[in-house]
């Protein structure tokens, strides 16, 4: 049986770090895991701390990757081809938050809108997986403007719509209008980006299983910006992703999964966006 390959953007640290840390675990013997970072340093860094835990670290590959970087992207796209043939699991867990909201979404929108089309024809055409990050924070109720929440659970939304509806987002900040206009936080903006980009994903690769889950409130830096101390560790925070990642979902595409409550510890269920 060939080993699973699952790449893991954005893993040097938080969610991400501990969704690798599971994963040399829980996933099956012999997989090889990508653990990627945007900073060399920082990325070989957590490669030898998660070495030197034990697991099956030998399975652990670190390369870099810059999701807004096309040369980056294409570096590791051509590196896992020759290498591997095909990717198995693609995990979405980079992404930033903080005060640029134009930079937020072009990070967490476009550059994982970026690394999904560049991954794609890699990935396995009968069992390749997309588990994409995304929060409880985008959920569409967040959004007052009812045009736009319609435009985002639109079933028959495209890529094109989208994007442009994030340009809007961007456009709105720029003039002041955001809040005006009905959008919500920033970072639920392009979180709700990545939750509707999944659903069309799913839509148009139905071979594939493609999701997006709330890890819950994760005790990393994003978790403790939003306030108070967050119950949750980042290996409670990996548990849903590592599940969409390598268990038996029944074949469920399309979906975003959570648990009750973002400080619940579960393995997360299919919820309403």
């Amino acid at each position: 049986m060939n080993p699973q390959v699952i790449l893991v953007t954005g893993a040097n640290k938080g969610i991400g770090y501990g969704i690798v840390r599971s994963l040399l675990t829980s996933a099956p013997s012999h997989s090889i895991i990508y653990l990627t970072s945007r900073d060399v340093s920082r990325g070989q860094r957590a490669v030898t701390e998660l070495s030197a835990i034990g697991g099956r670290s030998s399975n652990l590959v670190y390369h870099q990757l810059d999701i807004t970087d096309e040369q980056s992207i294409d570096t590791l796209v051509n590196k896992i081809r020759n290498a591997h043939g095909r990717l198995d699991v693609l995990v979405n867990n980079a992404s930033i938050a903080g005060t640029d909201n134009e930079l937020m979404v072009d990070v967490n929108y476009y550059g994982t809108l970026m690394v999904c089309k560049k991954f794609l024809p890699i990935l396995d055409k009968e069992h390749g997986r997309i588990v994409t990050i995304g929060s409880a924070i985008a959920h569409l109720a967040a959004f007052e403007n009812e045009e736009i929440r319609n435009q985002l659970g639109n079933p028959e939304l495209t890529i094109e719509e989208l994007s442009a509806l994030m340009d809007k987002y961007k456009a709105d900040c720029k003039a002041g209008k955001a809040s005006e206009n009905g959008w919500p936080m920033a970072y639920a903006v392009t979180k709700a980006g990545e939750t509707a980009l999944s659903g069309i994903l799913a839509r148009k690769y139905p071979s594939l299983l493609i999701n997006v889950c709330c890890p819950g409130w994760v005790n990393t830096e994003m978790g403790a910006s939003m306030g108070g101390k967050p119950p949750k560790t980042i290996d409670e925070g990996a548990k849903i992703p590592v599940r969409l990642a390598i268990n038996d979902l029944g074949g469920i595409s399309g979906g975003f999964w959570e648990n009750p409550s973002v400080m619940d510890t579960g393995v997360g269920s299919i919820s309403v966006w």
